[in-house]
C-alpha cells in the first residue's frame, strides 16, 4: 500500500447512515477524513471555480457556486456529472491522499461515498460498507428532504447500488436500526480494525 498506516475506507449510499456511522467512529476516538468536506474546501478555491465556469454553464457567477443548479444538472444530465467529476475528483483524492500522509494516525478511516466509483478502494488496506433497505432509505429521504418517494427512489437508483460495492467490503454494516445501534456496530467495527491492525504488524 502507499503509507505506513492502516487505511480503511468507509462508503454507503445515500440515507445509509455512512456520516452518522462516521461520526460514533470519531466518539470512538478513530481519525476520520471526509471526502464531502474535502470537497467543499477544494470547490470554495477561486481557480477552481473558475475551472468549473469554464467547463459548466450557468452554475458558478461571480465566483459564486449554484448548490441547487449544479445538484441539478448532476442529477439531469450525464455528461455534466462526468464534467464535474473529472474536475474534482483527482483534486479530492490528492487532498486525501496529503492528509493521511501528514497524519500521525496509525489507523485512518475515511468517508468517501463514491469510493468504489473512483477506485479509491485500491489504494486502502481495507472497506465498511454501510447499506440499509430501500424502504428505510426512502423513508430516511422523504423525512430529511421533504420529496416524494418516488423522488427518492429515483435518487437511489441513480447511484450504485450495496451489490455492486459489496465485493469491495471487509465489513458489512446493516443499519436499519437507531442511532444505538449503529453506535454499538462503530465501536465493534472500530476494535476488529484494531485488532486487524495489531495482524498486519505481526506478519
Amino acid at each position: 500500500m502507499l503509507f505506513d498506516k492502516y487505511v480503511v475506507g468507509i462508503t454507503g449510499g445515500i440515507a445509509s447512515g455512512k456520516s452518522a456511522f462516521s461520526a460514533s467512529l470519531v466518539e470512538c476516538g478513530a481519525c476520520v477524513l471526509d471526502a464531502d468536506k474535502v470537497s467543499r474546501e477544494i470547490v470554495s478555491q477561486p481557480l477552481v471555480l473558475d475551472e468549473i465556469k469554464n467547463n459548466i454553464e450557468g452554475v458558478v457567477c461571480d465566483r459564486v457556486l449554484d448548490r441547487g443548479l449544479l445538484r441539478k444538472k448532476i442529477f439531469e444530465e450525464v455528461q455534466t456529472r462526468q464534467t464535474l467529476d473529472n474536475i474534482m475528483h483527482p483534486k479530492i483524492i490528492a487532498q486525501i491522499k496529503q492528509q493521511i500522509k501528514q497524519s500521525k494516525m496509525n489507523i485512518i478511516f475515511v468517508d468517501a461515498a463514491l469510493l468504489v466509483e473512483t477506485k479509491m478502494y485500491a489504494w486502502m488496506d481495507s472497506v465498511v460498507l454501510i447499506t440499509a433497505p430501500e424502504p428505510i432509505k426512502i423513508q430516511r429521504i422523504v423525512t430529511r428532504d421533504g420529496v416524494t418517494p418516488e423522488s427518492a427512489k429515483r435518487t437511489i437508483e441513480s447511484q450504485l447500488g450495496d451489490r455492486e460495492k459489496l465485493p469491495y467490503a471487509k465489513w458489512v454494516v446493516s443499519n436499519e436500526g437507531d442511532l444505538q445501534m449503529l453506535k454499538d456496530k462503530a465501536r465493534k467495527i472500530f476494535g476488529q480494525v484494531q485488532e486487524h491492525w495489531m495482524d498486519t504488524r505481526q506478519v
